[in-house]
């Protein structure tokens, strides 16, 4: 029996009618491609993965999660557009940009330094907020699926408050993921 838990942290959001409108609109222009859609009650902006996780480990990540959030105010920030990140020449990842947000990215490096101590490596990349809508397994007209993407480049989509960060345990299950939180931390609504 493993009782290794597979988790993250992470911004849950809801999208609005106008997000929800603008992934429809892709969905039917892309229907012909081989994309897998996050669905609507899974979208979240993903702060920090952790992967394996003991029991143990998750109560000490909850601790220190509850301390960040403690020193954080509600804040707010920006959907933006849509892109894909690529591998070599491929288009991989279909996600909408967040605006520039001081605050995502305050929140990210002080969740790193937190969780440090705890035995978690900080992130050889940059922290890169963005919101995955669909991962792309191939694509029979990259062209075609760059024209798309260019119509909605430059589309504001929404503005997200944001309250609280939610640690997440992912299940992947043959359907999909699932992911079930285990822990929601609210931000300090005193600031």
């Amino acid at each position: 029996m493993n009782d290794l838990l597979r988790t993250f942290i992470a911004i849950k959001i809801t999208p609005q009618p106008e997000l929800a409108k603008i992934i429809n609109t892709l969905q039917q222009e892309l229907r012909g491609e081989a994309i897998k859609w996050v669905e609507l009650n899974n979208m979240h902006i993903t702060v920090k993965f952790l992967g394996d996780t003991s029991c143990g480990q998750a109560d000490q990540v909850i601790t220190a999660l509850s301390d960040v959030a403690a020193r954080f105010p509600v804040f707010s920030f920006d959907l933006n557009g849509v892109s894909f990140f690529q591998k070599g020449s491929q288009p991989r990842v279909l996600f909408v940009k967040t605006g520039s947000s001081e605050m995502l990215n305050k929140l990210a490096e002080e969740i790193e330094n937190d969780l440090l101590s705890l035995g978690y490596a900080k992130e050889s990349r940059g922290f890169s907020p963005h919101l995955t809508i669909g991962r792309i397994k191939y694509l029979k007209e990259r062209s075609a699926f760059k024209r798309v993407i260019e119509k909605f480049r430059q589309y504001h989509l929404q503005n997200e408050l944001c309250r609280q960060i939610i640690f997440y345990q992912s299940l992947l299950k043959p359907q999909g993921p699932v992911y079930k939180p285990l822990a929601e931390l609210k931000f300090n609504e005193g600031h």
